[in-house]
């Protein structure tokens, strides 16, 4: 039998390495067939090596036999039992049992093992133990296991795990794969004389698999320097996997880092590159193998002559290097000549000559199966004609039939055409010719005459001048001998002269010149350094403008502001006015998106952390006068709205802590006096008076200090001293801990102290007399935040790690009793956390800036939110809804947490922050500088507020038409008034236009059409008065068009009509009925005709039709296939249709469409004012412009403005409008905020200004942008007070915190005046409101009720409950009670008098609630379910002498009938209850809680149930908790009742009477 080249590299390896009897026989045991595993071990090496050469001994070369016989006469002194001994020992713990042997390797034993872990079997390769003491056999060995390891792909073989055995020597485990490899498979296909086309599919896709496993391995910087057919496994199920990385290296070793030297690999897929020994081997030396891979697969052997094989590896490694190697294509079949072609490049001898990458080598391979032009063998003219010919055989088939018809009618035409054209271009040469002849002899006939008399002329007047000249002659003979003399003379003296003057005047030019050139020089130097300088000064604008969108697009809107401001001066500075609008556009939208700065505390600066009261809106902070020299310290009270001191104490030292207690409204503040022992005084927080003082011993310095009713608590830095409140007398120092006392909190009873000592340690004390109440509770990651939960002993703890452990205090041994973790990151650890009040979610901040909220039972509540640093602070307001996040230094965040939303990002700060305060409706955010300045922003309004107009009535329309603004109601009734400053009402429209859902307001150049559901109006108006024109509408609209040049408007009815109004024409509307069909959609084609879009739903098809207004003329334009079509128009207001998946279609010159190219989705079918700008389904807002589609970087849109003169609109997303300059798909301006989405908007912009208008429920809101009528300098001043920060020269922000307040200071108009209550933002993000906040809504609405006395009832209903909810939200309760009961006969809805009832019974006043009751018996249909279960609670809950029976009928009725409705449910317990049916109440309050009832209803429904209860230990205890759930909700007195207010009177009317219940029961 023939050797194979593989096994004559293995002996070329061990007579290179010089290997030892041992080694060779290892190596060549796997050449010779043992039957069994068994007859292995009686196998010496001499008879392995014996047998080898006698099977082989024909194919061996002199130099191989005799380095074997060499090999026999070595003396080695270890056994020759080759396996038994070197069995592998696995240490104790490994879980891998050998069950038998494989084979051997070059430096490795395969075994196959069974893992008793997991109960499968695995391949465990393990290092020779002759290489055992080999480092770098050791290091080979442990690279594969790694390099193999980190390859994870379908197609390269898993490795499972590695470890050392008892030995020391490594091993590890892969997959073990069932089946054959590829060289087994090859064999068996060549084999047979016939294959057939499908086993060499299979093949070939075996083989793709291989290329995009090789491909994976080398885009991770791997090579395999060793494929090969016995290196590629197939499994049972067909899956293929490459197998031996045992000579892969990482592409970007050099040689000095190399593991493997030499020549390596296998002879016959080696590359000329490794066989040449230089070791140098790439991604092309893979591919090289590649396609010595694809040869063997279509060729049947390797790519290698039988000649060199037979010659001795030497001679093949020569010939491989040489590049003398088979054509692929002449020893393949003819069909796969192409595949041939592909692996010819693979094995080309230059790897540059190869595939540049694995990937393009499978994209050919794809091209060859798919018939296409391959990059190994690029088509000729003659072969691409061919292989088109092949793809188009029907359309060559065709044209070749047609071809010679066309030809014979073209070829007589044009035979005819040239004749003709032949004999005409003749007779017009002749005629030029005889034209030319003619002209040029009258030419010539007209020179001849006029030189014939110019030569008489000249005859005469020679004859006479010469008789003249005869006489002057002889006369001046005389004079001239005379004067001859004299002027030779003169001539001399002259040319002396001349001389003189000619060397005077050429100095003279010459320093002309000079002064010339000197001054041509400097123009042009000072040319070139003005333009230098324009340049230098603009590249640094674009610098500064950069800066800004950069921070911008990252939220850092405060840095953008500083860059803005930078930008806007060096505008001005270098005269750039073409760019400083749009600056200053960018400048007033960036200050939406930044808080209002109110004030800032400039001369008193805090010297201590700040003190808020949790009870009101005050802060007790300790400060001092800087303003005064040897001034001493203060402690002041201040409101928080304004900053306003209430009262102010000196002290008489520096101040140590201070603390507040408010039950007893108590002030404590302890300081260091200039000699002796601490002091300590208490302050009613009231007025400020000192209600005692005195000294006492305590321990400096002092970390915490806490005030109780009994107790003052200082925390030492070791230990806790406790003194009476009263005596001041020391009742107990505990022991000091070994380590310091890191942080320390009081039980919300104030009966329990918990310390942490040293990060790791948590102890707990009694706060009365400082005992230690359980044994320390210790925890391996550093503990960063711990609190007690209320109504329970459990304590909250928060790790590093993040770790979340509950912890049971009631024992004296602390027991955890639930813990939880966070998904941090590797290199992640919690900085700081905050629990809420309720129990309900807790926050944690991370150093990766991440924000983590997890709910109460430990999971994540929401996403991480990630911020740009790392988080170094968090709290919560007193409502715990708002958190407050501080990241870095510098930077206050604000996030709304029932609102997911960021209230304020990035707000930056002059100085470092030492603490945040937030005031307790959520407006104002206090931070408090490390300087010792106090910063506080209105949260609720921006730097850059709107104009409010008409505050209190809601608005649905309103836009801008020159210098008039015209807005339409709520109501329905239409305004024009003036576009500014003071926006007054010029006039107010007599006719109410019949507002519903979904109405459509088109403006048109001096107008405004209004359709709605069943009437269109058309209101137009002059300087000072509108005209409103309503017409009915004869049948539903399908459609609608507006045409924007000519002002007319189209509908399209469901009755087969269309409809045209034009305001500027005579007639204005005309109605078109000879059409004939309906339209689901229309559009302005011209000005006299319309398109028109119908659907077939039979045949699936939509046509698009040409109207003829004038005729009532239909032409069929196309034919498109599918439904969804809508009409869209570009920015040169070209129609252009859309379909459903977003393709764009144009119209052709022949009335067709063709198509463009794609939106990124469909279109929203609905109505948007500006007909160029499309919202796709997807959440995208493009364009059509110049044949482009444009894609705008904005994400779910919701409206859009029409596009201004001066090509801008605004888009409308998330409380934001963006502006936009057509055909720029980057947005001109960062977000403008508009603090709530409005119901419509529009812009206005002009050389001068831009302005943006918003109609709300709550008014008109007018934003003032881009306005250049202001110099920089005040904008320089205003940007460094609300940043902090200026741009230098260096191209940084620097900080400045004395230049921040110089700059507030100096302003002219400072920033804390007051602006209209933004009562719509504390309605979202605050539990409280002030009274006087709702003032301007309140009047309005009254005003409103007054005057409009004719509404219908659903718009009586709807402003009837804004009527009342403003008065209960500015405390006008029993005003309310009157409201809703003299409204309920406009309304005529029965829920105003049961909310007339709900409110008395909660006010307890006994007259109102008699009156209500009464009204809301006498108008309540028991029949109806709604007014039956409103009747019931109330019945309920007020104790009637009405009869009642009505009411008991229907209950009998209802509870007949089964309901799983909670509000239901509830009104039958009532109804049992106050029958007193116990079985029944049992059975209903068992549904209600079972069921998904909101938990207000929950609550109320267990606190009826509990005052027919007995008093008991549990039930007292659900009476707390359903006291502390009710603190979840904001309560009516705080000013927010909320749309359902009424849910809060029942669940705090229900709680009171309870509390009533439980506490008579006590007493008696």
């Amino acid at each position: 039998m023939s050797i194979r080249t593989d096994v004559l590299d293995d002996i070329e390896r061990l007579a290179q390495t010089n290997g030892n009897l041992l080694e060779v026989a290892r190596d060549l045991l796997k050449y010779i067939d043992v039957p069994t595993a068994n007859d292995r071990h009686k196998i010496t090496s001499e008879s392995i090596i014996q047998t080898f050469i006698e099977r082989y001994k024909t194919d061996l070369s002199e130099t191989h036999f005799n380095y074997l016989q060499h090999v026999l006469g070595q003396d080695f002194e270890v056994s020759d039992d080759l396996v038994v001994v070197h069995e592998i020992t696995p240490s104790t713990d490994d879980p891998h049992n050998i069950t038998s042997f494989l084979a051997d390797g070059g430096i490795g034993r395969v075994w196959l093992a069974q893992d008793k872990q997991v109960q499968r079997e695995v391949v465990l390769k393990q290092l020779l133990p002759s290489y055992q003491d080999r480092e770098g056999a050791r290091a080979r060995f442990v690279h594969e296991a790694q390099v193999t390891g980190s390859l994870q792909h379908p197609n390269i073989v898993p490795v499972y795990s590695m470890n050392w055995d008892n030995g020391d020597s490594p091993f590890y485990t892969m997959k073990y794969i069932r089946g054959e490899t590829l060289a087994q498979r090859l064999e068996d296909h060549h084999r047979t004389t016939r294959t057939e086309a499908g086993d060499f599919q299979l093949l070939l896709s075996g083989f793709l698999s291989v290329c995009q496993a090789i491909a994976y391995s080398h885009e991770q910087g791997v090579i395999h320097r060793d494929l090969k057919p016995e290196n590629i496994a197939i499994g049972e199920f067909g899956e293929v996997t490459v197998l031996d990385w045992g000579l892969a290296e990482h592409i970007q070793n050099d040689s000095s880092e190399r593991l493997t030297t030499g020549v390596l690999g296998t002879p016959n897929y080696m590359p000329p590159e490794q066989a040449s020994g230089q070791g140098i081997t790439d991604r092309y030396s893979d591919i090289y193998s590649l396609g010595a891979i694809l040869f063997e697969i279509l060729c049947g052997k390797p790519p290698r002559h039988p000649s060199c094989q037979s010659q001795g590896l030497s001679t093949l490694l020569e010939s491989i290097v040489a590049g003398n190697i088979p054509d692929a294509t002449t020893n393949c079949p003819t069909r796969l000549k192409g595949l041939g072609y592909i692996a010819n490049k693979c094995l080309s001898l230059e790897p540059g000559s190869r595939y540049l990458t694995v990937s393009e080598l499978i994209t050919d391979i794809h091209c060859w199966e798919n018939d296409q032009a391959l990059v190994a063998k690029p088509d000729t003219a003659l072969a691409s004609i061919h292989r088109t010919i092949r793809h188009k055989r029907k359309a060559i088939f065709a044209l070749c039939i047609l071809l010679p018809i066309i030809t014979f009618v073209l070829a007589g035409f044009i035979t005819k055409y040239n004749i003709e054209f032949t004999n005409l271009q003749s007779a017009k040469r002749e005629e030029v010719l005889k034209q030319e002849e003619h002209l040029k002899v009258k030419q010539e006939l007209a020179t001849a005459i006029r030189l014939s008399a110019k030569a008489e002329a000249h005859a005469e007047a020679s004859a006479l001048s010469a008789n003249n000249n005869s006489r002057i002659a002889a006369e001046s003979l005389v004079v001239y001998r005379k004067e001859q003399f004299l002027a030779e003379q003169a001539q001399n003296e002259n040319l002396v002269a001349t001389r003189t003057a000619n060397d005077a005047e050429s100095t003279t030019l010459e320093g002309r010149k000079k002064k010339l050139a000197a001054r041509t020089i400097a123009l042009n130097s000072k040319a070139a350094a003005d333009a230098l300088k324009r340049q230098i000064q603009l590249q640094v604008f674009e610098t500064l403008s950069r800066n800004a969108d950069n921070s911008a697009s990252n939220l850092q809107y405060h840095r953008a502001l500083a860059w803005t401001s930078a930008a806007i001066q060096q505008a001005r500075t270098a005269k750039l006015r073409a760019l400083l609008q749009l600056q200053r556009l960018k400048y007033d939208a960036l200050r939406t998106k930044i808080p209002k700065l109110h004030s800032v505390n400039s001369h008193k600066l805090t010297d201590f952390a700040l003190i808020h009261d949790p009870n009101a809106d005050f802060i007790y902070l300790t400060t001092m006068d800087n303003s005064i020299p040897l001034a001493s310290p203060s402690i002041e009270k201040r409101s928080v709205h304004t900053l306003q001191t209430i009262w102010e104490q000196s002290i008489a030292g520096t101040c140590i802590a201070h603390a507040f207690h408010g039950d007893s409204a108590t002030h404590c503040v302890v300081y260091q006096p200039s000699s002796g022992n601490a002091a300590v005084v208490f302050y009613d927080t009231d007025n400020g008076k000192r209600q005692s003082s005195g000294t006492l011993d305590c321990r400096l310095p002092i970390t915490n200090l806490y005030l109780t009713a009994e107790r003052l608590v200082f925390v030492e830095e070791h230990s806790l001293a406790i003194y009476d409140r009263r005596s001041l007398e020391l009742i107990n120092r505990t022991p000091s801990g070994e380590y310091p006392i890191y942080a320390s909190v009081l039980s919300p009873k104030e009966n329990r102290i918990a310390t942490i000592h040293g990060r790791h340690t948590l102890r707990l004390w009694d706060a009365s007399e400082g005992l230690l109440l359980s044994e320390p509770l210790q925890s391996k990651p550093a503990i960063i935040k711990f609190g007690f939960q209320p109504l329970t002993n459990h304590l909250q703890l928060v790790t590093t790690t993040g770790e979340q452990i509950i912890v049971d205090s009631s024992n004296f041994i602390p027991s955890p009793i639930s813990t939880a973790q966070l998904p941090l990151s590797a290199n992640e650890t919690v900085t700081h956390a905050v629990f809420h009040a309720h129990q309900l979610l807790t926050a944690y901040g991370t150093s990766l800036g991440r924000l983590l909220i997890s709910n109460s039972s430990g999971s994540l509540a929401t996403a991480p939110i990630q911020l740009p640093q790392p988080i170094t602070g968090l709290s919560l307001s007193k409502d715990q809804r708002m958190l407050l996040i501080q990241t870095g230094e510098y930077i206050a965040n604000v996030f709304d947490i029932p609102q997911r939303q960021f209230i304020c990002r990035n707000l930056e700060h002059p100085s470092r922050l030492d603490g945040l305060t937030i005031s307790h409706d959520n407006r104002y955010l206090l931070g408090n500088l490390e300087t010792g300045e106090i910063r506080k922003w209105d949260l609720a309004i921006s730097s850059n507020p709107a104009a409010r107009i008409s505050i209190g009535v809601g608005y649905i329309h309103s836009h801008f038409r020159h210098d008039k603004i015209i807005s339409v109601t709520a109501s329905g009734l239409t305004e024009l008034r003036n576009a500014g400053p003071t926006y007054e009402v010029l006039h107010t429209s007599g006719t109410r236009l019949p507002i519903s859902e979904n109405d459509r307001f088109i403006p048109y150049d001096n107008g405004l059409f209004f359709v709605g559901k069943q009437r269109i109006a058309y209101i137009s108006y002059d300087d000072h008065k509108i005209t409103t024109a309503q017409q009915v509408l004869a049948a539903p609209v399908n459609a609608i068009a507006f045409n924007e040049k000519t002002g007319s408007l189209a509908l399209a009815h469901s009755d087969r009509t269309i409809s045209i109004y034009s305001p500027n024409a005579n007639p204005v509307y005309k109605r078109l009925e000879g059409y004939g069909v309906s339209y689901e959609a229309i559009d302005w084609g011209s000005p006299g005709s319309l398109l028109g879009m119908r659907t077939d739903p039979n045949e699936q098809v939509t046509h698009v039709d040409r109207l003829v207004v004038d005729e009532a003329k239909i032409t069929h334009m196309a034919t498109l296939p599918g439904t969804g079509y809508q009409f869209i128009q570009d920015t040169d207001r070209n129609t252009v249709i859309v379909n459903k998946v977003g393709t764009v279609f144009l119209p052709t010159k022949d009335n067709g469409y063709t198509a463009l190219g794609g939106f990124a989705a469909g279109l929203h079918n609905r109505h948007r004012p500006n007909q160029t700008v499309g919202f796709t389904k997807n959440g995208y807002a493009q364009q059509i412009h110049n044949g482009t589609i444009l894609k705008y970087d904005i994400v779910a849109p919701e409206d859009v403005t029409p596009t201004t003169a001066t090509g801008y609109f605004a888009v409308v997303a998330d409380d934001n409008a963006t502006l936009y300059r057509v055909g720029d798909s980057e947005a001109v301006s960062p977000p403008i905020h508009l603090g709530k989405a409005p119901n419509s908007i529009d812009l206005e912009a002009t050389p001068h200004s831009i302005r943006l208008i918003a109609a709300t429920n709550s008014g008109i809101h007018v934003y003032h942008l881009a306005t250049s009528d202001s110099s920089a300098f005040p904008i320089k001043v205003e940007s460094n007070a609300l940043t902090g920060m200026i741009a230098i020269n260096n191209g940084y922000l620097k900080r400045s915190e004395n230049d921040a307040m110089d700059a507030y200071e100096s302003l002219t108009q400072p920033l804390d005046g007051r602006a209209p209550s933004p009562l719509e933002w504390l309605q979202v993000h605050s539990s409280r409101i002030n009274r006087e906040d709702w003032s301007p809504i309140l009047d309005a609405r009254k005003s409103q009720w007054k005057n409009n006395l004719r509404l219908t009832t659903q718009q009586a209903t709807g402003l009837l409950d804004s009527l009342v909810l403003a008065q209960i939200g500015a405390r006008e309760y029993r005003n309310a009670i009157s409201t809703l009961l003299q409204g309920f006969s406009r309304s005529k809805q029965n829920k105003h008098l049961y909310q007339a009832c709900m409110l008395s019974l909660w006010l307890q006043d006994t007259a109102l609630s008699r009156k209500a009751f009464l009204a809301f018996h006498d108008h309540t249909d028991f029949t109806a379910p709604q007014e039956f279960v409103r009747f019931s609670l109330a019945a309920g809950l007020y104790d009637s002498p009405l009869d009642l029976s009505s009411l008991d009928e229907a209950y009998t009725r209802i509870k007949s009938t089964t309901t799983t409705n909670p509000v239901v449910l509830r009104a039958l317990l009532i109804n049992a209850i106050r029958l007193q049916e116990s079985a029944s109440v049992q059975k209903y309050l068992q549904r209600i809680l079972q069921s998904r009832a909101p938990i207000p209803l929950r609550n109320s429904c267990l606190a009826i149930a509990l005052q027919n209860a007995p008093q008991s230990p549990k039930n007292k205890r659900l009476l707390e908790s359903l006291q502390h759930s009710k603190t979840l909700t904001p309560a009516i007195r705080e000013g927010n009742p909320g749309a359902n207010w009424t849910e809060r009177c029942v669940i705090e009317i229900t709680l009171r009477d309870l509390q009533l219940y439980f506490e008579e029961t006590v007493n008696d």
